[in-house]
């Protein structure tokens, strides 16, 4: 089983490091998966650029529903990079609540 660099960058707080193991990607289910991590139970994936690199952005995808879930600066700026690189564009940018920014190249250890 591979293991993945996962970056937790929460709306307020600090960001904190992780590996998350899977064979195609980080887990979802269990005590150490991405639903875990970001405490949801549906993740809708997209993307993030940071330091000319793209990466995978996970956010949960209930995330606009919930109290007390507000715009992550940090994610939607990253998010905001990555559709510039894309060529592409949204009328709404703002990622709402905690995310993950997942590296998809597994860990060589």
């Amino acid at each position: 089983m591979n293991k993945y660099r996962v970056t937790l960058i929460p709306v307020e707080g600090d960001i904190t490091l992780h590996e998350v193991e899977g064979t195609d990607g980080p887990k979802f289910d269990g005590e150490d998966g991405m639903y875990k991590l970001l405490g949801c139970d549906m993740i809708e994936i997209t993307g993030a650029r940071q330091d000319d690199k793209s990466y995978d952005l996970y956010i949960d995808e209930d995330g606009r529903f919930k109290d007390g879930n507000g715009i992550n600066g940090r994610a939607t700026q990253l998010f905001c990079d990555w559709l510039d690189h894309e060529g592409r564009t949204t009328p709404i940018a703002n990622i709402v609540g905690d995310v993950a920014l997942v590296d998809m190249e597994p860990i060589n250890e």
